[in-house]
């Protein structure tokens, strides 16, 4: 799943991508090229939460 974080002119200024299945991988990433790795407890999976938040009703099989 990818995020894109836009400003007000369209510009993209953030972009979230989850490993759905597999090896968990999330990482936000910065339109300078860095990144960072964000962790992935099992319990409160990062990619349900979003999901949930943006209201998708998205299912995937492990």
């Amino acid at each position: 799943m990818e995020v894109i974080f836009t400003g007000p002119t369209g510009i993209v200024t953030a972009r979230l991508r989850l490993t759905l299945s597999g090896c968990s991988s999330n990482q936000l990433e910065m339109p300078d090229g860095t990144s960072l790795e964000l962790a992935n407890d099992g319990v409160n999976d990062l990619g349900d939460r979003i999901r949930g938040l943006l209201g998708l009703n998205w299912t995937w099989q492990t």
